[in-house]
């Protein structure tokens, strides 16, 4: 079982963006910097997780060096059904439409009019399952670690029976010990 519960950074410190929170460094700069060291990585995943959530995730406790990634679409009912979030609850419905119905950003500019997200959800993969700290969840194999938003916005736009996009595309990383 991989346990998710989280510990300290093992990320590099010189991954991290310039200029602090409030005056970050554009991906473009950050990935010049640092594409050679994450060559292994697609520049998505570099992106939308270690470089825009730098110092805010909870599994930066992952050695970058041990992940290994694929690119797959999965039908929504697959994407709604097999990941677990942190709280393993969804938001209340009037929670989910207050927060995501018809505001001009993403992700629901892509999701209200192409039926999917912009950038792939990211997954984590783990064959056992997941523990925890002490609590075992081994009938899950896959955990979202980043793309919340994305996820919560997907879960609203099938509840309100709205159409969607029969499939979308999730970034699955593994990790070897």
């Amino acid at each position: 079982m991989l346990d998710i519960q989280g510990r300290p950074s093992v990320w590099d410190a010189f991954l991290a963006p310039q200029g602090g929170e409030d005056n970050k460094e554009p991906f473009k700069d950050w990935w010049g910097r640092n594409s050679r060291n994450l060559d292994y990585l697609h520049p998505q995943i570099a992106e939308q997780w270690i470089y825009r959530h730098w110092g805010m995730t909870h599994y930066a406790f992952l050695s970058l060096d041990n992940l290994q990634w694929r690119k797959e679409s999965w039908p929504t009912g697959r994407i709604l059904q097999e990941l677990i979030k942190k709280n393993e609850a969804l938001l209340p419905n009037e929670f989910e439409a207050e927060s995501f119905q018809f505001q001009p950003w993403e992700p629901q500019l892509s999701i209200y009019s192409k039926g999917t997200w912009d950038y792939p959800i990211l997954v984590l993969e783990s064959e056992t399952g997941f523990a925890f700290g002490q609590q075992l969840i081994p009938d899950v194999y896959y955990w979202l670690i980043e793309g919340h938003r994305r996820f919560r916005c997907l879960n609203l736009v099938v509840q309100q029976g709205i159409a969607c996009a029969d499939e979308h595309e999730v970034f699955v990383i593994s990790y070897k010990v």
